[in-house]
């Protein structure tokens, strides 16, 4: 038997903003669990910021609302590293 509904909020312990980043970020999760919840929270957290968030991993892309920037290709080429 686990946690129900209502349940898992009394027990969340964190100042009013933080809590709802995670109770977002746990929605998150729970929608669609390939993201991860390490990502589910990074996500909320840019949400809740207005933030783009700059990654490669394209299961951002899954999540409704959050704008991903990804660089440019020619910067991931390694031959324009700085050496």
């Amino acid at each position: 038997m686990g946690i129900q509904g209502g349940e898992f909020e009394s027990l969340l312990k964190l100042p009013d903003g933080q809590k709802n980043r995670y109770l977002r970020a746990l929605d998150l999760y729970a929608n669609d669990p390939v993201i991860g919840l390490a990502d589910a929270i990074i996500a909320a957290t840019a949400l809740e910021q207005g933030f783009e968030l700059a990654t490669l991993d394209a299961h951002f892309d899954r999540i409704p609302g959050l704008t991903r920037w990804k660089p440019p290709a020619a910067s991931l080429n390694p031959e324009n590293s700085v050496r």
